[in-house]
Order: C-alpha cells, then structure tokens, then sequence
C-alpha cells in the first residue's frame, strides 16, 4: 500500500479529475459513476457496496475496463477493508464461478465455515491466493491435513500473507491440526513472514510448541497465540530465551501448564521487552508469579495483562499494587483469583495504576467493603469498563457506585449475579442513567420473584430509552411459566 494512501483518506481534486478524465464516454451508465464514487472514500461500507455492485455488473458491458479501473485504486486500500463476503464460501470451495473482485481480496474469511481438510485442498489446488493478506481458517474442521495441504507442492508461496488464522473457540465444530500438523506448517515459506499467528485450543503437544517457539523461521511474529495448547514450562523456556521472538507484542498462553515457574521465567525474559499484551489466563499461576510479572524489569511496555482464574489470593494482588514498572497498564484481568477486600484495597491505593481503563475483577466474592475502597481510590480515575460480576454486592454499595465520580466515568458496567434483590431493583428503577453509561449488566443467578424480574425488566427497558447500545435483557434467560415462577440466569 502506498504510504502516502492512508486508510480513510480521499483522492485529491486534481487526482479525482485525472480519474473523471479517463473514464468519460466509456459506459456513460450510472454503474460509472457510481464506480467512480465508491472509490474514492476507502472504507467498509464502500467495499460492500463495491461487492454488490460488480455481481450485478453485466458481462461484457465494460467489466473489464470497470475491473482494469478498479484495479488502480483498490491497489491504494488498506487491505483489511477488501474481505471476502460470506456468501462467497460456496463459490470458493466448488465450482462456480468466482467473484469479479476476488483477484482484489486481500482478506479471505473462512472463519466458522465448516471447512474440511479435503475442501481447503480443492480452495489451495484451484484457486489463486497469492494475492491474500490475511487467511482467517479459524473454527472449522482442519485436521493434520490441513497444514499438509498447505505445505504440499500445489500451494502457492503466499508470498503477502501476514495474518493466519487457526483458533478453535468451540467443541464442535474444531480445528486439531495437533503437533504434526504444526510440524508441516513450519515448513511452509509464509512461516518466514507471518506477523500474526493464532493457534488456539488445537491439540498441539509440548513438544510441538518448542519445535515452533525454537523455531528461527516465525522471527516476525507480533501475536502469537498458543491458548488451550499443552504448554508447559519446559515451552515457556524455550520462549524465555528465544532472542528471535523480540518482536512480539501480543501473547496468549491462556489455559495452559506454564505453572508458576514459566511465569517467572517468561517476567525475567530480556527478548520479551516489546511485549504490550500478556494472556496468562488459567495458566496455574500462584502469587509468587504475579510477584515475578510485577517486578520485571522487561515488561514495562504492558498495556494488557490477564491473570484470571489463577490462585493469586491477597498476596499476589499486593505484589501487583506495588507493580512500579507496569506504569503503562491500561487494562487489568483479576477474574477467580481469591482476591478479597483487602487485595483489592491494595489495588485501589496503587499509584502505579493509575492508567487502567478496564478493570475486571468478577468471582472475588467481595462485598461493599471492597467496592467503597475502589470508589475512593485516588489514582483509579481512567477506569471506564468495570467487572463485578458474581461478587456479593448489595444494592447499597451499587447506588454509592452509580452516585459516585467512579460511576459517572463508566462506559460498561457489569454487575451480574449480585443479589440485588426486589428492594434494590426498585432503588435503581429510580436512578437517574448515567450520560456515559453504554452496557450494563444487571442478570441475576438466582430466582427471584416476578415481581422482581418485572422491576428489574423496566430498569433494563428504562436505560435503554435511554440509548444504552446494550443492556443485555434479551440473553439473560427471562421465561414466563404458566404455572409459578420464573427465573433469571
């Protein structure tokens, strides 16, 4: 992409003449003009209806000119904005007729297709792809095969593909490209190249990660992501002391074995300097490794840090009270981690952390005493997004919130599974909304009487009169029985 293009800028007038110029008089149709239009502004609205404009375009009435036209300018957009369209999956994978604009996407997304290893082989042998910048294979059906096709002596070198996708969120359905399918990836030249690459909850084994983490060929990745894979600590060894992995910005080692060891190994790495967000999510860490993260002298450049589910207890939340070289953080993850009130008083009096925006603390069972110290804290002035789900809040410590500086600065909220009760959803039902307020979560866990799940139903209904993007009454599970109660989940 040409540096001086950047992502929403439009075309000069005198460039925007030159253009004019040497279309007039080729197919004097509105689909010109509109063509014309729809160029000049790069972004996703414009990209779409290119989409649709070029499927209807008849054969033969300048679609090539328009394609050869078209090709000049979407040469100069960003290519995160020229994505495939769904609706395209069955062209790709068959065999009907492609796209007119394919030659252009630079962004394919198979994401959640269903895409078998034998379907992924038949997209590598008879389509081009050289052209693609990202390739998201993410929750499909790939197995070692997979890899293997794309390594195979048919696949193109994919010589601008920077971005590859193969995460599995879900049980079914699940790519489990396994350690050999990593194996067969590692061989491919794109490895060479790549900046992002996601592999999440794959089956992958311990050894298979050293192989790559040793690997000298992924030296360009930024983001890396090995959640839900057998890492262990001998794995986050290797990546402690892997000096080609300088580059990395972004790591998810979520759900992992790592244990405590790898986390200090991985705090006392000096090639992880560059590292701005750090996953550890269920990744057996005690305090002492929250001990290790907050008093590394290498990761002082952290914006985001996740020790969810984690057994951190008090002790690990004062260590990171004390986090002077995280004066960078902006966003904080301490979900099901034994925190208590006095942890999070901890936190609260941190001066450290005075730059987190979110801050998620859900599954600490703190109460109002916990809450106050958060609302009084003299250095938690950016917070913006709150977790305080399944805590034991009352509806006296939320309505000090809402009333609060702390409340009034809140863009998401979530307070689900607090007993509030009948009293408390009344209270709220006449709380003035607050003017930032954008998502609140006010679902309970327990069953409540109707009458109080019709309160609570107005309160929802009343914040969003007053243009709440999302108060999320339609997924709290809100049934009507015609026998006796209902209840929320």
């Amino acid at each position: 992409m040409m540096a001086n293009k950047t992502m929403f800028q439009k075309y000069s007038a005198k460039e925007r003449l030159d253009l004019d110029e040497r279309t007039d008089g080729m197919v004097g149709c509105e689909d010109w003009q509109s063509l014309r239009n729809l160029l000049y502004t790069p972004n996703e609205e414009n990209w779409a209806r290119l989409c649709d404009l070029f499927a209807s375009w008849t054969r033969g009435a300048g679609l090539d000119l328009a394609l050869s036209y078209a090709r000049e300018h979407l040469s100069h957009w960003p290519a995160i904005l020229c994505r495939s369209v769904p609706s395209w999956k069955d062209a790709l994978l068959g065999e009907e007729p492609l796209h007119p604009l394919w030659p252009f996407v630079k962004m394919l997304d198979l994401g959640g297709c269903h895409v078998t290893d034998a379907e992924l082989n038949a997209l590598i042998q008879y389509t081009d792809l050289s052209q693609l910048h990202y390739l998201d294979l993410s929750d499909n059906l790939l197995t070692r095969d997979g890899p293997r096709y794309l390594s195979s002596v048919y696949a193109v070198d994919l010589p601008e593909l920077r971005y590859l996708n193969l995460n599995s969120h879900h049980s079914a359905p699940a790519n489990r490209i396994g350690t050999a399918g990593l194996q067969e990836l590692l061989r491919h030249p794109m490895m060479t190249r790549l900046t992002h690459l996601y592999l999440y909850n794959n089956d992958i084994g311990d050894v298979g990660i050293r192989g790559l983490l040793g690997s000298p060929r992924i030296a360009n990745l930024t983001h890396l992501n090995l959640g839900a894979n057998a890492v262990g600590r001998l794995s986050a060894s290797v990546l402690a002391h892997a000096p080609h992995l300088s580059k990395l910005t972004h790591l998810n080692l979520s759900q992992t074995f790592i244990g405590t060891q790898g986390a200090v190994t991985i705090a006392n790495s000096p090639h992880l300097r560059a590292l701005r967000s750090l996953d550890l999510h269920a990744s057996r860490i005690s305090a002492a490794g929250a001990e290790a993260i907050a008093q590394s002298a290498h990761l002082t450049k952290l914006e985001k840090l996740s020790l969810c589910s984690n057994p951190l207890s008090e002790k690990g939340a004062v260590a990171l009270s004390q986090a002077s070289h995280l004066v960078g953080l902006q966003e904080l993850r301490l979900g099901s981690t034994q925190l208590s009130n006095h942890g999070l008083q901890a936190l609260a009096q941190s001066p450290w952390l005075q730059g987190v925006r979110v801050l998620w603390l859900p599954n600490n069972d703190l109460d109002d005493r916990g809450l106050l110290s958060l609302i009084q804290s003299p250095f938690l002035r950016k917070v913006e997004v709150l977790g305080l789900a399944h805590n034991r809040l009352s509806a006296d410590g939320v309505m000090a919130l809402l009333s609060s500086s702390l409340g009034a600065r809140l863009r998401s909220l979530d307070l689900m599974g607090n007993q509030l009760g009948d009293e408390g959803a009344m209270r709220l039902r006449a709380f003035e909304p607050l003017p930032k307020l954008r998502r609140l979560d006010l679902r309970a866990r327990s069953r409540v009487h109707l009458r109080g799940r019709c309160h609570l139903r107005w309160f929802c209904w009343h914040l969003y009169c007053w243009h709440l993007r999302c108060c999320p009454i339609s997924s709290s599970s809100i049934s009507s029985s015609s026998s006796s109660s209902s209840s929320i989940s």
